[in-house]
Order: structure tokens, then C-alpha cells, then sequence
């Protein structure tokens, strides 16, 4: 249902509602409007060492082209 509603919203918009640059740069989007996930969902993750670092308290790895350096 979520999924449906943000392509209905991006279509009637024109514009997408997370403009991230890269894979890290969207989740830190989504970070930003729900929260960080639980470490156990973290850790079922495929691609975790790719966006957190898990020795240094399941820290976000912040993407060299990210948009939100500032924040």
C-alpha cells in the first residue's frame, strides 16, 4: 500500500518524493522521515557494511555525493 501511494503521489507531483543521488543518499532520506531501523533489522540486511558501520553504534556511512552533508 505504501509503495502505491508514493508512485501515486510522484506521479500527480511530477517530482520524486525522495531525489536521492545514490543508494546511501535515498536511505538517508528515508533515515531522516521514519527513524533508523532496528539493529535487528539491520542486521538482516544484504548490503549492511555497505550503508552502516556496525562496530561504531550502527552508525550511517554518509555517501561521498550526499546532498545532506549539512544536516
Amino acid at each position: 500500500m505504501w509503495s502505491l501511494g508514493c508512485i501515486i503521489a510522484e506521479l500527480y507531483s511530477g517530482v520524486p518524493l525522495f531525489p536521492g543521488v545514490d543508494e546511501n543518499e535515498l536511505l538517508e532520506f528515508h533515515v531522516l522521515l521514519s527513524g533508523i531501523a532496528p539493529q535487528y533489522m539491520i542486521d538482516g540486511g544484504k548490503k549492511k557494511d555497505k550503508f552502516f558501520n556496525i562496530n561504531n553504534g550502527y552508525k550511517m556511512k554518509r555517501s561521498p555525493n550526499s546532498r545532506l552533508a549539512h544536516l
